[in-house]
């Protein structure tokens, strides 16, 4: 087991993915309008496992006769009601513990489209060798050790919102970045709303990015050039900072906001908290 994903965290994720109540999106596509729709339009790409809830009219009875096991058949349809999610691997992650806890906030949000939503589409670049389309809740394991293996790259965010319309995806789109530079997002978000997409940022909040105590020390860390000093935190420093993550908030918040978007600042749990309702805060299952 890796140090990213190790077994406490994945009995923690199976566990969370288990007791979640089903969501309110995948509510919507099992009324009966959409089930007929379902059934009766749309173009065949595959399938995926059974999950409780499903219809049985969508079940494939071919497979079963061949196997025994329970699998429904995906129309291109229903395949374009599930998730995109966008990760951010620019430099700037690496601050602190973000890019950990990015990678294992996707975790839990993908985990919970795979088994709830049926599908699942990761994209972090902005080339076709960097996404990766999945479906059904026996690719979790598969989606984690992708997970594990995606590299720091920097990527114009309107690139990767390219990337997202170029594999026909629609609906919803989870972005998990720390949104440094607000502004470069504009075009990327109000291109992704033109195209009927409902998208969400999220923000792995961690412990770190509140203010220093006074008279603490800093340590400052260039993500890009690796160099790095210390500085002892006085009251203008204090206050200079202060003034900067506030509007840096508004900033992000303003960028959302324009693109009829939200944004979740995600509170990371501390290091080595596996319980359950810390990595089920704020709302999770209602924003899935």
């Amino acid at each position: 087991m890796s140090e990213l994903f190790d077994d406490r965290f994945r009995q923690m994720l199976g566990e969370l993915v288990r007791r979640m109540p089903r969501t309110r999106t995948t509510s919507r596509a099992q009324t009966p309008t959409r089930r007929r729709r379902r059934s009766e339009s749309g173009t065949f790409s595959g399938h995926r496992a059974y999950t409780p809830g499903d219809d049985l009219r969508d079940f494939d009875w071919n497979v079963f006769a061949r196997t025994d096991e329970l699998f429904l058949k995906v129309l291109e349809d229903e395949d374009r009601v599930g998730w995109t999610l966008i990760l951010d691997c620019s430099a700037s992650m690496t601050a602190g513990d973000r890019w950990t806890a990015a990678r294992r906030l996707a975790a839990v949000l993908g985990g919970l489209a795979l088994v709830h939503l049926g599908g699942l589409r990761l994209v972090w670049g902005a080339a076709a060798d960097r996404s990766s389309r999945l479906a059904g809740a026996g690719a979790l394991g598969r989606y984690l050790s992708t997970l594990e293996g995606v590299p720091l790259r920097a990527e114009a965010p309107r690139e990767l919102a390219v990337q997202v319309l170029r594999q026909r995806t629609a609906g919803r789109v989870a972005w998990i970045s720390d949104f440094a530079d607000p502004s470069s997002y504009d075009d990327a978000l109000a291109m992704l709303r033109r195209e009927g997409c409902r998208v969400t940022g999220w923000l792995p909040a961690l412990s770190s990015d509140l203010l220093p105590e006074l008279g603490g020390l800093l340590r400052l860390r260039d993500p890009e050039t690796g160099r790095e000093e210390t500085l002892q935190v006085d009251g203008p420093l204090r206050a200079a900072m202060a003034e900067e993550l506030r509007r840096l908030e508004r900033a992000q918040d303003g960028a959302f906001d324009s693109a009829g978007a939200s944004l979740v600042r995600f509170p990371v749990p501390a290091r080595g908290d596996y319980r359950l309702r810390s990595w089920s805060a704020d709302g999770l299952v209602y924003r899935v």
